[in-house]
């Protein structure tokens, strides 16, 4: 949203800061949070029954920005990806190092599917039959490692593209803008809508109906999927403090891949500090 809106105001990015620097967002940042905040609120209405709709633009318009940002981040790199450390340099690590290193971004990318593997049963729920979620078992391995290259890809063309390894492309469709060009301002513009519409689409299928689900269950009397979307996306948003989740998780997450075992059962843990305590430590 704050690419979006920069895009359009240029002037936007020299808004003053008067958050501290400790939180983890400027005042800009916590206007574009506020204004996605309000902007997913309509699409969470959006009955169950029918949002398959709003999906099935979700899943032309990602190929599309995905595509685009991998493809113009390789146009500005000369076409090539070798020149890039992301490729050429081998491991660092050896022995067990190299091992736990594996291992836990391993169960990093398998955090993903455990959390579509989750999810499976709150939509599956409304199909027609029983078996027209096997189909997700084809479909997600080759998806998940198709988007996998182009990230990786993206990233080695972004070192010579940009002169830094760049692993959100959020940061490259703002670059985009950067060019002070009208093309670029409109490049960045459509890029960040695009994402928008990716990022939600992600949150409904992902956070949004999976907890609607499990708060109607916990209290079918008051709640619904309406008022269960609604309930979490105001927890979620505003009692669990996403922004600071995204520092603290890093660190709580690489410390129990460090210290543990790395099975599953010991990352909740490490998470549930931190979704306790932030919503308290929030500086005034």
């Amino acid at each position: 949203m704050v690419v979006l809106l920069t895009a359009i105001w240029p002037s936007y990015a020299n808004i003053p800061n008067h958050i501290p620097e400790s939180q983890g967002i400027s005042t800009g940042g916590m206007c574009g949070f506020v204004l996605y905040f309000l902007f997913q609120l309509p699409f969470l209405c959006i009955p169950y029954t029918k949002i398959q709709h709003f999906f099935a633009f979700k899943s032309v318009i990602a190929p599309i920005i995905f595509l685009a940002v991998f493809g113009s981040t390789l146009h500005k790199a000369g076409g090539t990806i070798n020149h890039s450390t992301v490729i050429t340099q081998g491991t660092t690590l050896s022995g067990s190092a190299l091992a736990w290193a594996f291992f836990a971004n391993l169960n990093g990318v398998l955090g993903n599917y455990a959390t579509l593997g989750l999810n499976i049963a709150d939509f599956s729920r409304y199909a027609n039959k029983p078996s027209a979620q096997n189909i997700q078992a084809f479909i997600i391995p080759p998806i998940f490692t198709i988007v996998g290259l182009l990230g990786i890809f993206t990233a080695a063309a972004s070192q010579t593209a940009y002169g830094r390894i760049i692993w959100n492309p959020t940061e490259i469709v703002a670059a985009w803008g950067e060019t002070g060009t009208h093309a670029g301002r409109a490049a960045s513009a459509f890029g960040a809508i695009g994402l928008i519409i990716v990022t939600l689409g992600i949150n409904i299928s992902a956070n949004s109906i999976s907890a609607a689900n499990d708060l109607m269950s916990f209290c079918p009397k008051y709640i619904n999927i309406l008022r269960g979307q609604l309930l979490a996306a105001v927890i979620g948003s505003w009692a669990f403090v996403p922004v600071r989740q995204l520092t603290y998780l890093q660190t709580n997450v690489r410390a129990a891949n460090q210290g543990h075992s790395g099975k599953f059962s010991n990352l909740p843990p490490s998470l549930s500090p931190s979704l306790v305590a932030t919503p308290f430590s929030w500086d005034p």
